[in-house]
């Protein structure tokens, strides 16, 4: 048994969901180099639990930054 063996895996729609985005843009970033993933066939793409987390800590980072960006706006506004 290998290490793959035991490896649990994420469909783009899984990862889709637990980003709260579209499948459309899981797959987008796929093709587009954006997002690692292991291709099995031409038409099935899986996520490792690395990958995925790589992902979601770019995206997380994103949020942050976007939010910070948004007060920064906001503060400068009211002042």
């Amino acid at each position: 048994m290998s290490a793959t063996d035991d490896e649990e895996f994420l469909t783009p729609a899984q990862v889709a969901e637990k980003l709260n985005i579209s499948k459309t843009t899981v797959l987008a970033k796929i093709h587009n180099g954006d997002w690692e993933c292991t291709k099995f066939s031409d038409r099935i793409y899986r996520f490792s639990t690395a990958q995925y987390e790589v992902i979601k800590m770019g995206s997380e980072y994103r949020k942050t930054r976007t939010n910070k960006t948004r007060l920064r706006a906001a503060l400068k506004a009211i002042s």
